[in-house]
């Protein structure tokens, strides 16, 4: 019972973040489960769904095949939907049934591309890890095959070349996003030549292997920057520039790694007082611990970021993310004074706390859909209520 919510809801799935990272980079994501699981995540987690075309689909799995297994006719599906719509690559992934099958993803992926001629990526996930995880695995499949080294130097100009990993609509807003993460590096003199994945192409994936630089602006790009890092020896910088100090930050931690070598967390916490009571950003780990190195700044108050699904690019203090349940995320709330979170939190969060709402899509769906604004390189909003601003 320790994990059982009653007013909080759960975040979006591994094959949500799946779906999402691979939306526009032509390839075809099957989901194998049943009918159903594809209205989910259409309905609450895909904002591009009704205006963008995009060959997402859902294996259709019955009851009798989950008993007896039809890993055959999922070929036969994919084998006939790539042929007909003549995607440039697939992949696979599934949700908690086709686990308990024990299916083979990267199996399936291994004999499909033998049939198909093309790009097949088994990305085994489950519906139980949490999207961050699934997106992060599904980039750097893509990117893992498709990125390519370009013999192209450093412009004369010394303008550093930057991918830019881990954007998706699951963690910042749909509109402006992209054009505020290019508008961001072009003011601060980098060159993007990959945006994984919003307003994006197949030609990002290949681009990003031609980077100085890669900023991980989410947990999303983690796997990105670690092939890139394995494969060419390309820094990493962990970070999302979000409102004007920090973005500042970031920017100067691009720098250094260029000069450098050698990652940056501009965004790492450090351990709050222990008798703090401050800022607390709740979200995505590195959007979350950026928005709380904003928030100090622009409050001039200890912040301490709270990720509910843990931190797995490692820039949270101890502690931090330990917070993973409604009872524990409840206690860390009564001992804030300004919290910056979805406004679903609001219904835990104590009526004494300022709060100021940051939508996350991948929290509340499409509740708070037409809240959302884009933070890169703007003003974060003030907490109302409690807190003297």
């Amino acid at each position: 019972m320790t994990f059982f919510s009653t007013l909080l809801p759960p975040y979006a799935a591994d094959t949500s973040g799946v779906c999402s990272a691979l939306y526009e980079l032509g390839g075809m994501t099957v989901v194998h489960d049943a009918s159903g699981c594809n209205s989910t995540y259409s309905t609450f987690d895909e904002p591009r769904w009704w205006a963008q075309e995009s060959m997402v689909y859902i294996s259709g799995l019955t009851e009798s095949e989950a008993v007896f297994g039809a890993e055959e006719r999922l070929a036969e599906s994919v084998c006939q939907a790539a042929e007909e719509l003549r995607p440039r690559f697939v992949a696979l992934c599934g949700s908690p049934v086709p686990l308990m099958l024990n299916t083979d993803y990267q199996g399936l992926a291994r004999a499909l591309s033998k049939r198909l001629g093309i790009p097949v990526f088994g990305i085994p996930t489950s519906g139980m890890h949490p999207y961050s995880w699934g997106a992060s695995k599904a980039l750097e499949a893509v990117a893992g095959h498709f990125a390519r080294r370009g013999r192209e130097q450093a412009s004369p100009r010394g303008r550093i070349r930057l991918c830019m990993a881990g954007a998706t609509p699951l963690d910042f807003p749909l509109e402006d996003t992209a054009a505020d993460l290019r508008s961001w590096a072009a003011g601060e003199g980098f060159k993007t030549v990959s945006l994984l994945a919003m307003d994006a192409t197949l030609e990002d994936a290949v681009q990003a292997g031609s980077a100085d630089v890669c900023l991980a602006v989410s947990s999303a790009g983690a796997g990105v920057a670690r092939l890139l890092r394995e494969r060419w020896g390309v820094p990493c910088v962990t970070g999302a520039p979000l409102g004007v100090h920090f973005a500042g930050d970031v920017a100067r931690a691009v720098r250094r790694a260029f000069v450098t070598g050698q990652d940056q967390f501009p965004c790492r916490r450090r351990p709050a007082p222990q008798a703090w009571t401050g800022t607390l950003a709740i979200g995505e780990s590195v959007f979350a611990a950026s928005l709380a190195c904003e928030a100090e700044a622009l409050l001039g108050i200890s912040a301490k970021a709270l990720a509910p699904l843990g931190d797995s690019a490692g820039v949270l203090a101890e502690g931090d993310a330990a917070p993973c349940t409604e009872a524990t995320v409840k206690e860390a709330l009564a001992k804030a004074s300004a919290v910056y979170a979805d406004p679903l939190y609001r219904l835990v969060c104590p009526q004494a706390a300022a709060f100021a709402p940051v939508v996350h899509r991948a929290f509340s769906g499409r509740c708070h859909a037409r809240e959302a604004r884009s933070l890169v390189g703007r003003p974060i909003p003030l907490p109302k209520g409690g807190f003297p601003c």
